[in-house]
């Protein structure tokens, strides 16, 4: 697939991806987290980020997260819970799941709690300065943006990070029944058509093999 780009908010991005361009780096993803600043973002800065880290480490789908509930991420006393049931309710096809919550997701709940006004737990998670909640739509201009801000050389959204987060727990487990659990994929073909393909850092290191080879045959 050739490269097209387009001109998105004075920035030149790709508008097409190949598949081992969908999910982002591990340099691309530290560049956009570390983008996100006062100098970006303003006073949204810290929100924001806890946006973009929360979808990086639950592969949640962006209309989940607009959904989320104090309560779903809340214990009783307060204190971050550490695994996250994904009600049916908002659930993709109403398929119901869990979801642990590791340090970074647990750190990201922490932030999004302190930048909002309190709360009963029956409110959404992610809120407006106002308190009312953000829209799925303006959930995904924030990562949009985010990206543009960082000078990412493509678009990129939701379900990049989604992407990101799942090629990445399958490259470390190699066990496609946790990647489809936490995916919340209703078929394992599924998972295993999107997520036991090669990289591109994995071609590199194969191909790589073949100059070690050439090195001893002499060739």
């Amino acid at each position: 697939m050739s490269d097209d780009y387009k001109t998105v908010g004075g920035h030149k991005v790709k508008a097409k991806k190949t598949d081992l361009e969908k999910r982002l780096t591990d340099e691309e993803v530290e560049i956009l987290l570390s983008s996100i600043t006062w100098d970006t973002h303003k006073s949204f800065w810290k929100r924001n980020k806890a946006v973009v880290q929360f979808l990086l480490h639950t592969a949640l789908r962006i209309g989940e997260v607009a959904n989320l509930k104090l309560s779903d991420v809340l214990q009783i006393d307060g204190k971050v819970k550490t695994m996250l049931d994904v009600r049916a309710a908002i659930a993709k096809r109403q398929k119901a799941r869990h979801v642990p919550l590791n340090k970074k997701a647990q750190e990201a709940i922490k932030i999004l709690v302190e930048e909002r006004p309190e709360a009963y737990m029956d409110s959404a998670l992610v809120v407006k300065k106002n308190g009312n909640p953000l829209s799925r739509r303006a959930l995904q201009g924030i990562v949009t943006t985010s990206g543009l801000k960082a000078g990412l050389n493509r678009l990129i959204g939701p379900h990049t990070l989604r992407h990101t987060c799942l090629s990445g727990l399958y490259e470390k487990t190699k066990n496609i029944k946790v990647v489809q659990t936490i995916a919340g994929h209703s078929k394992a073909q599924l998972t295993i058509d999107l997520y036991t393909h090669a990289t591109m850092e994995g071609l590199s290191k194969a191909m790589d093999t073949l100059d070690d080879e050439d090195s001893e045959d002499g060739n």
